[in-house]
């Protein structure tokens, strides 16, 4: 969809704060770039990485999350959206989808009404148990960072995109083909050996391989996910794909509708899909109320239990996976239905550590929203984990323990995440961010230790509720 020559002759148009909150308000997606106004509404709904990522920056100047997350190709294709500029700071608004309130421009009667986007459920009970919880868990965050005043953050954003600069020039986006060679042979080895073990009746130990085999392959997904092999959409969505749903019987497109998310909100209890796991467990206090879940586009109770081609492609892919997987593998391969159990559930059990390191990046880091106008770097630094590790063991954690130095730079290709991590060190050092770098087991005490306080903070909440609905039977019984 190109633009047309009315449209291009408004590129040089200058749009107040006031009209551009006045188009948000009409419904329309505006987001900032490089101080240029955007109107993404045409494009929003085809946006490879989902619609919601889109609208979680509606009102804000997007630009270093556009600049990590798209190559300078995509980039350049984006202002064919342009509608006018803007001079000046950009003062970032809430988005519609995370409650904000906006003024309609222009009013019939000159004064301008607010507009609230997304309703905000809470529970009714403990509700100011909660909110205290909230107010002291943001005190704490606030002692530790550095403050959200516009000079303080316009340094930081100044020095990350110098940070980001230096990554480029110092052929860091460059993905080392020669690593995934070796990753290639690795995969076929433990393949074969999967296939040998179960043609020798070893079972487990078959499933084992299996399991390892799935792990070593979910890292390239990942990269290719974030376009961090070829850096060109088409080649790294056909690599993850072909990884994903033949051989792993997954969906990509799903994973990056989620992912993406969750790079934009990150640890938003109310907004990232990757921390609400209610009714399992809850992994901030927030979670005890009732909160409305901008992903799933429902209410999260805590008293409750609880595009074609790439459609088509990941369906016919799922049919292959069982066909290899369900039917070849496991039915006719294996003779009787308890190995074949004890084979299926190993094989998922092996990748279990997987899920664990997910946990550590992110279950102890800061979930408290410090408002729109806290910097993309600082938020990232802010909510996301390391885990230290020594070099030769990177190739059974893939990359994944460099959460932050992934966060800030996701297109940085993961043999490269460790030569990135020198880098942003020294950039913590210069803005006064903290960096979160843990062991494993340091990880682990730290993330119990956050799960713990969330159930200590429960069961008081609890006790607040039996306390008031016995205090309201007395009341009724008099």
């Amino acid at each position: 969809m190109k633009p047309t020559k009315a449209d291009t002759s408004n590129f040089d148009q200058v749009l107040s704060a006031r009209q551009v909150e006045g188009l948000i308000t009409s419904g329309h997606s505006i987001i900032i770039l490089d101080q240029k106004v955007l109107k993404v509404d045409a494009w929003i709904k085809y946006h490879p990485g989902g619609h919601k990522t889109i609208e979680h920056m509606v009102g804000k100047d997007a630009t270093d999350e556009i600049t990590v997350f798209h190559s300078d190709e995509t980039r350049s294709q984006m202002f064919r959206y342009q509608i006018g500029r803007i001079e000046g700071r950009w003062e970032n608004l809430v988005p519609p989808i995370q409650g904000g309130q906006h003024r309609e421009y222009p009013k019939a009667n000159g004064e301008a009404s607010l507009q609230q986007s997304t309703p905000r459920l809470d529970s009714p009970c403990g509700l100011s148990f909660l909110d205290s919880l909230t107010v002291n868990e943001v005190v704490l965050t606030m002692d530790k960072y550095p403050s959200l005043d516009q000079n303080t953050q316009d340094g930081i954003t100044e020095k990350y995109r110098e940070l980001h600069d230096k990554i480029q020039a110092e052929g860091l986006y460059d993905c080392n083909y020669t690593a995934y060679a070796w990753e290639f042979g690795r995969c076929s080895l433990i393949f074969g050996l999967m296939l040998l073990l179960l043609h020798a009746g070893w079972y487990c130990t078959s499933a084992i391989c299996l399991g390892w085999f799935w792990s070593q392959l979910v890292f390239a997904a990942h990269d290719s996910g974030h376009m961090g092999i070829t850096h060109n959409l088409t080649i790294d969505s056909l690599i993850g794909m072909i990884i994903a749903a033949p051989i792993g019987g997954l969906s990509l497109g799903w994973w990056k509708r989620t992912h993406n998310v969750h790079h934009i909100v990150t640890n938003a209890p109310e907004h990232d899909p990757d921390n609400q796991h209610l009714p399992f467990f809850a992994v901030n206090h927030r979670f005890l109320g009732s909160l409305f879940s901008t992903y799933h586009e429902r209410l999260m109770s805590y008293d409750a239990v609880g595009r074609h081609l790439h459609r088509w492609f990941e369906i016919v892919g799922n049919l292959v996976f069982w066909y290899w997987f369900g039917y070849r593998l496991v039915y006719k391969s294996i003779p009787t239905a308890w190995a074949r159990f004890t084979f299926v559930m190993v094989s998922h059990m092996v990748t279990m550590p997987l899920h664990v390191q997910f946990t550590l990046s992110h279950f102890a880091m800061s979930t408290t929203d410090l408002g729109p106008t806290e910097s993309f770097p600082q938020k990232m630094l802010r909510t996301t984990m390391d885990i230290d590790c020594p070099e030769w063991l990177d190739f059974l954690r893939g990359g994944l323990q460099f959460q932050a130095i992934h966060h800030l730079f996701p297109r940085v290709p993961r043999h490269n995440l460790r030569r990135t991590q020198k880098l942003v060190l020294q950039f913590c050092r210069e803005v006064g961010i903290p960096y979160a770098l843990y062991g494993f087991v340091g990880g682990n005490r730290k993330v119990v230790g956050s799960l713990a306080e969330v159930s200590r903070q429960a069961a008081i909440l609890a006790h607040c509720q039996r306390t008031i609905a016995k205090r309201g039977d007395l009341i009724h019984g008099r």
